[in-house]
């Protein structure tokens, strides 16, 4: 299951769009089409899961969905697991920092982020 966290924002949509898609390439992810759908994708599943993030927007939130694919074995998935859980935990906390930072760099100051928080008690 996807871990997904809604940011509120009061940046405009173009430079946000612009600015994640730097962040994410510097982060060594490429933009790709998956099942219609536009995703982050790091890593192609035979040293690594392939690691994602999708991006969208609804009025003045941000919306990120943030998982990686959970193998059987090297280059068979059968699903996907969020950030929330121990699946693939030696390479989830460089996804969580990418995450925090998108909070703390976008997010408004006293509006609060729901759903996935890094850090954040459950």
């Amino acid at each position: 299951m996807r871990s997904i966290t809604r940011i509120t924002t009061n940046h405009d949509r173009g430079l946000l769009k612009r600015e994640l898609g730097e962040f994410f390439v510097n982060h060594g992810y490429t933009l790709k089409d998956r099942d219609g759908e536009n995703v982050w994708q790091k890593g192609n599943g035979w040293l690594t899961a392939p690691m994602f993030f999708r991006v969208d927007f609804h009025n003045d939130t941000l919306i990120i969905e943030s998982w990686v694919k959970t193998a059987l074995f090297p280059g068979f998935y059968v699903g996907e697991s969020g950030l929330d859980s121990s699946y693939a935990f030696a390479i989830k906390p460089g996804m969580r920092n990418m995450l925090r930072h998108i909070i703390d760099t976008y997010s408004v100051p006293g509006f609060a982020v729901s759903g996935y928080v890094p850090g954040a008690k459950k």
